[in-house]
């Protein structure tokens, strides 16, 4: 397995596993999201993820892709926090960590998310303070959570009503 920035070039294999993913997984958990759901119009919204950042005003895309025998198969996506975070705010939010059907359990998920761990802290290492991530997993997809604990995330004890559901989880790198 291969480890790599990803390029705007990915948008349309990174878009393909974001399909592959809702279908595979959340058809059940969000029917109506993943009906919905339009190959092309993910295609778009990676493109401009990848694509020159200057001056977001939601902070920077930091993305990793997976690569097996030369196929993308996995990708995260960071969004670092623009300027100075506030007090007690995540400096660093996990977008998107997925990982294509066919390629799962065989430790793509790991290394994407070291990787996107790896890359957050290194967006920080000028600062002396421990780099905090958040990210936001729907309350049924108990894979996805158990995935997270294992790696020390943990849940947000008592998540508002209004992000349910999908509460956030938080770890300190």
């Amino acid at each position: 397995m291969q480890l790599r920035a990803a390029t705007p070039a990915d948008a349309e294999a990174i878009a393909g596993i974001e399909f592959a993913v809702a279908h595979h997984a959340y058809a059940e958990l969000e029917p109506r999201r993943v009906v919905l759901l339009e190959l092309e119009d993910l295609v778009g919204e990676w493109r401009n993820r990848l694509g020159p950042q200057p001056d977001r005003l939601m902070g920077e895309c930091v993305a990793r892709v997976a690569e097996l025998g030369g196929r993308v198969v996995g990708a995260a996506a960071w969004l670092t926090a623009p300027g100075p975070p506030p007090p007690f705010a995540p400096e660093g939010r996990l977008t998107h960590l997925m990982v294509h059907p066919v390629a799962q359990n065989a430790g793509v998920g790991s290394a994407l998310l070291v990787a996107a761990e790896d890359a957050l802290r290194a967006v920080y290492a000028d600062r002396d303070v421990a780099v905090r991530a958040q990210t936001q997993v729907h309350q049924d997809a108990w894979w996805a959570t158990r995935f997270l604990e294992a790696r020390g995330w943990t849940p947000e004890p008592d998540p508002p009503a209004d992000v349910l559901p999908h509460p956030s989880w938080t770890t300190t790198l």
